[in-house]
């Protein structure tokens, strides 16, 4: 039994190509979870894992064959789900280094030590804070051990499968820095020679999903939920409302333009997430 990951049918490079299977249906939601996670976008960069050669983990637990397109484009190709995580990582990181190790800094609430507390930080989708204000955030949920509650639940945590493709994930990741020597070895000037690019464990991973999800809800109020500070009963300020009830429409609403600003929906960054393309021969207008 194989599996295989792909994305699209487009013609590969040279040499016998593997025969296309179906992703198993459960591995979809994670798999968007994972490329939502770190932004995922191709870039240039040289191959470090020669294209249709077998790639195994140390002790051969784990393997898997990439395939590239002439478009670049991966096709993960293994006997397990483990494996094919395994393989899925790896590519990741030989496309989007720099950008996944930034997503898993920030899933351990470690921007401030390295980029420095002032530095403005954007996801480029509703996040808009400083390091500090999001690594107070992030510091939060991780010690109050959301995350792990949620893996321990039996009944709504992960499945097996999904397990097993995010430990596979990780150990590509760090096979992939591995094999170029570290951070020295990645070649994309935003994180070269980083002392924040290093081995990644699953529990990292697992919160950069998890903060994934937090986009469009927390994630819109992160300063505001950082610098807030409710009254105490015995505050002498602390007075009651005299009546209780909703506030009115304000004389005068914001415009289309000033709501998007205010929501950090800047219309300027070329941002994308899902996208499907499809060919002039398949489409009724070319």
């Amino acid at each position: 039994m194989s599996v295989e990951g792909g994305t699209d049918d487009l013609p590969r490079t040279p040499g016998p190509p593997p025969p296309m299977r179906p992703v198993t249906p459960c591995l979809r939601p994670l798999a968007a979870a994972l490329a939502a996670s770190v932004g995922l976008t191709l870039l240039a960069v040289p191959a470090t894992a020669q294209d249709g050669a077998p790639l195994s983990s140390d002790d051969g637990s784990r393997r898997a064959t990439i395939h590239r397109t002439s478009y670049g484009i991966p096709h993960i190709v293994a006997d397990d789900i483990e494996s094919l995580g395994f393989g899925q990582g790896y590519a990741a990181a030989e496309d989007t280094a720099c950008s996944l190790a930034d997503t898993l800094l920030t899933a351990r609430g470690e921007r401030s030590r390295f980029l420095g507390p002032d530095e403005p930080y954007s996801d480029q989708v509703t996040l808009n804070a400083t390091n500090l204000e999001v690594d107070a955030l992030v510091t939060d949920i991780r010690e109050r051990g959301i995350v792990e509650e949620l893996l321990a639940d039996p009944a709504t945590g992960p499945s097996v499968e999904v397990r097993a493709l995010t430990e596979g994930y990780v150990a590509g990741v760090n096979r992939y820095l591995e094999d170029v020597g570290g951070s020295h070895g990645i070649t994309d000037p935003a994180c070269t020679g980083a002392p924040w690019v290093r081995e990644a464990e699953p529990i990292d991973l697992w919160y950069g999903i998890y903060l994934a999800n937090l986009l469009a809800s927390t994630g819109v109020f992160v300063p505001e939920i950082v610098h807030a500070a409710p009254p105490s009963p015995d505050d002498p300020d602390l007075g009651l409302p005299a009546a209780r009830g909703f506030a009115g429409v304000p004389a005068q609403l914001p415009s289309h333009e000033e709501l998007l600003a205010r929501l950090g929906k800047d219309p300027e960054p070329t941002f994308g997430s899902n996208g499907t393309a499809l060919g002039g021969d398949v489409t009724t207008t070319g």
